[in-house]
């Protein structure tokens, strides 16, 4: 078990700079851009605005804190997305624009690279978690998260990550995203 404290993430602006995003992880370590197999981060929406795009990337967001922030992604319907609502999924190499409905947003960002990975982000909270994936991390949505693995117990603030390192988790208090990332050779 590795805790990842959220003062400690790589501070940086956005693809089209229009913003800054923190990045919690990457893989493989150290690689810019346009050569990750996965990413994980988080970013401060403060404005309404276009989405960077990412060829050959899917992501999937989950607003932390904030909003509501309303995403349009390709010409789908608007889709509202608040603190604890159900992550959404969408190809980041279609077209995608952001309104922010409410106070500034942290969301927060899972990115695989397709044909190379594959990734699932799912709301959770007190009560064990099952991990199916060789990669599995949990953020902190709320100001503390409590929890247990491999009987060692932990204690996360607000985006806060914890990488874990088997399927034997218990959250006892809080709220978080669980992160799952396999290579696309194996299904999730």
């Amino acid at each position: 078990m590795r805790i990842l404290k959220a003062a400690d993430y790589r501070r940086m602006p956005w693809k089209n700079g229009k913003g800054t995003t923190s990045e919690v992880l990457i893989e493989p370590p150290g690689v810019g851009l346009e050569a990750f197999d996965w990413r994980v981060s988080l970013a401060q929406v403060v404005e309404d605005g276009a989405f960077s795009s990412f060829p050959g990337i899917d992501r999937t967001l989950a607003v932390l804190s904030g909003g509501p922030l309303v995403l349009t992604v390709d010409a789908g319907a608007p889709v509202r997305l608040t603190a604890g609502a159900a992550p959404l999924p969408f190809a980041a190499d279609v077209p995608c624009r952001a309104i922010l409905a409410g106070p500034p947003v942290v969301d927060l960002n899972v990115m695989t690279r397709r044909g190379r990975a594959w990734h699932r982000l799912t709301a959770v909270s007190v009560g064990p978690l099952t991990v199916a994936a060789p990669v599995a991390l949990l953020v902190a949505q709320s100001a503390t998260l409590r929890g247990v693995a491999d009987e060692v117990a932990f204690e996360l603030e607000a985006e806060d990550a914890v990488v874990l390192e088997s399927a034997a988790c218990r959250i006892l208090e809080g709220r978080g995203y669980l992160i799952e990332i396999g290579a696309s050779t194996i299904s999730p």
